[in-house]
């Protein structure tokens, strides 16, 4: 929608979907668990979030804040990113039991 020069409807489905899909995706503690069902969910979870911060940058075009976004129960990207940052980073050993 942005690629084609409309921005109402990439705000408007930024707003209302991507808020929606974040509810339905991120747990309040900022576990994935579709992502958690895979084989390979460390990789599953690090690409939904890469995704998410996709998102949340093209939101930015058109003034729809999803990196601040959190549902009335604390879900959001950040705490997804949080959750996932020591894994990442090394700092801790993914468990075996895809936790």
């Amino acid at each position: 929608m942005l690629f084609l020069g409309r921005n109402h409807d990439a705000r408007k489905h930024l707003d209302t979907t991507s808020k929606a899909r974040i509810a339905g995706q991120i747990e309040p503690d900022g576990r994935q668990p579709h992502e958690l069902a895979r084989t390979k969910s460390l990789s599953y979870r690090k690409m939904n979030l890469s995704a998410w911060k996709r998102l949340a940058s093209l939101g930015e075009k058109v003034g729809v804040d999803l990196w601040n976004y959190e549902t009335e129960d604390r879900r959001s990207i950040k705490r997804a990113e949080a959750l996932l940052k020591p894994y990442v980073d090394g700092q801790k050993e993914w468990p075996t039991n895809n936790g």
